[in-house]
């Protein structure tokens, strides 16, 4: 199955089904018309719903079957930064641009908000393979553990980061986050304790798309770079981020020295480990 959305204010549902052509995609779900753009989609970890929220902050949830039926529905009025399913049971939880971290019982319509007073967005989260718990970070800069059965922090790290924090990621086993931003740092951070035990700051440079975007801009200003994905190797311990001015670059953990560097003529968004 794959599920769309986009500025249509709909979401879909579609089969993929191989053929003498190639692959065929059959319409399976046509949601009802949202009131903004459809901008965050996620199947459940079992495959029975499929979430779906728009701009606005809406949220529903569909069950994923032959008639693909509104299961549950729920107006935050705030607008939504990212959504995700709990890895283990069908609990959903979406990160609002006002910084509250919230988490929904779907089946009982129970909802729990956990928020720390950050005046801020939550830009990202990660819930724990172990399922008790949620790492999330925050456009201050701060980065915070939930206990998902308490609704308390575990810890926090104020100003981990000098500016947003854009990206996460957590090792397989769960023992390390690293967290990339703004202000071009990469934190490795060991998650029994709330402690950075490793920073890196990576030089930023004059990329083409800089360069070119300085040209046209009346003020002269170059594009500011930013970390825009970091990864954590599944295999080997090896850290990988991705920059918006064109920069890949990976580090071996264990000796915090420097392996690779690319510098492309274009910006990235996202890495992701094979």
């Amino acid at each position: 199955l794959l599920a769309t959305g986009g500025e249509d204010d709909r979401a879909f549902i579609w089969t993929i089904k191989s053929s003498d052509t190639g692959l065929k995609y059959e319409k399976l779900l046509e949601t009802e018309k949202f009131e903004d753009s459809v901008t965050m989609l996620k199947f459940s970890s079992d495959g029975k719903y499929l979430a779906v929220s728009d701009m606005s902050g809406k949220i529903r949830v569909y069950q994923v079957n032959d008639t693909c039926e509104l299961f549950w529905c729920y107006d935050t009025e705030i607008d939504l930064e990212t959504l995700d399913w709990h890895p283990g049971c069908n609990v959903l939880f979406c990160a609002t641009a006002e910084g509250q971290f919230m988490m929904f019982k779907i089946s009982t319509n129970e909802i729990k908000i956990m928020y720390s007073g950050d005046d801020c967005s939550l830009t990202c989260f990660k819930i724990l393979k172990e399922g008790k718990h949620a790492v999330c970070c925050y456009a201050n800069g701060n980065v915070r553990m939930w206990d998902l059965k308490t609704g308390q922090a575990t810890f926090s790290i104020v100003k981990a980061h000098e500016e947003e924090v854009l990206c996460m990621d957590v090792s397989e086993d769960g023992r390390l986050l690293v967290t990339g931003g703004v202000d071009m740092k990469v934190n490795v951070i060991t998650l029994n304790n709330g402690k950075i035990v490793w920073k890196f700051t990576v030089e930023s440079m004059k990329s083409s798309v800089a360069e070119s975007a300085a040209e046209n801009d009346d003020n002269n200003n170059l594009i500011e770079n930013s970390i825009e994905s970091v990864g954590l190797c599944k295999t080997q311990p090896i850290v990988a981020c991705c920059t918006v001015n064109g920069q890949i670059i990976t580090w071996d953990m264990n000796t915090h020295a420097m392996r690779h560097k690319i510098d492309y003529e274009t910006g990235f968004s996202k890495l992701m480990w094979a």
